[in-house]
């Protein structure tokens, strides 16, 4: 069966991106468009700047199979007690990054960063889940986003976490702009935080989003050594 196939059934045995009896059932529709990852190259080459070119990330764009990939890193990075939920995590994953045009590695690294894929991670100021947000900023970007909330025991809910923690990602890249430096820096102190200190140190931190990067790099060459190439990535030639 192939993984496309695996996510589908998953659905039709009601797969939800929610808890408590609220269920938000993903449709074929969005699982057809989380297969359509043209939008990838593009948040990759905003993520990397002029290294995109001479990168890993840049090669394995050619590769196939990222809708596998993401589901063989789901079954091997979550904890065994959650094993079962990893198709849950991979759809939620491809999902919700189609729909805010997000590298699906991206999101993935968020992940591995903030929890180490421990749906039951708590942080040391009450972050909850997967991508360890808080509950009060959940509700807020809940409202904001039209999200239905459904209360802080509910961000322990795989899908429900990633369905937040992406809508956030997207709404702070679109506040600064599409710079990942500061969008990165500021969903994990604030974007008033960040305001705040880049005021007074006249810099951006760099530790968070270069952490986040290092993940995201090294996803990226697991993808590289897994899958061969479909085709040769076009290379530049040399003008005389």
């Amino acid at each position: 069966m192939n993984n496309l196939n695996r996510l589908g059934a998953f659905l039709a045995a009601g797969m939800f991106l929610g808890t408590q009896g609220a269920a938000h059932l993903i449709t074929e529709r969005e699982l057809s468009k989380a297969g359509d990852l043209s939008f990838r190259s593009g948040h990759a080459r905003e993520l990397l700047g002029k290294s995109y070119d001479r990168s890993i990330v840049r090669n394995a764009e050619w590769s196939y199979g990222m809708e596998h990939f993401i589901l063989s890193q789901s079954e091997e990075h979550l904890p065994e007690a959650y094993s079962y939920k990893a198709t849950q995590v991979a759809a939620a994953i491809l999902v919700e990054s189609a729909r805010h045009r997000l590298d699906p590695v991206f999101t993935m690294s968020v992940v591995n960063h903030e929890s180490r894929f421990n749906p039951s991670a708590v942080g040391t100021h009450g972050e909850i889940g997967l991508m360890q947000i808080k509950p009060d900023t959940a509700e807020w970007i809940a409202r904001k986003t039209g999200i239905q909330w459904l209360g802080a025991k509910a961000l322990y809910e795989p899908a429900y976490n990633i369905k937040i923690g992406t809508a956030y990602l997207a709404m702070l890249r679109k506040k600064f702009s599409s710079h990942g430096g500061y969008y990165l820096a500021a969903y994990n102190m604030g974007a008033r935080a960040l305001k705040r200190s880049t005021e007074m140190t006249g810099g951006l931190p760099q530790e968070y989003s270069s952490k986040v990067m290092r993940n995201y790099l090294m996803f990226y060459n697991e993808l590289g050594r897994s899958q061969a190439p479909l085709v040769a990535a076009p290379r530049e030639t040399k003008r005389i």
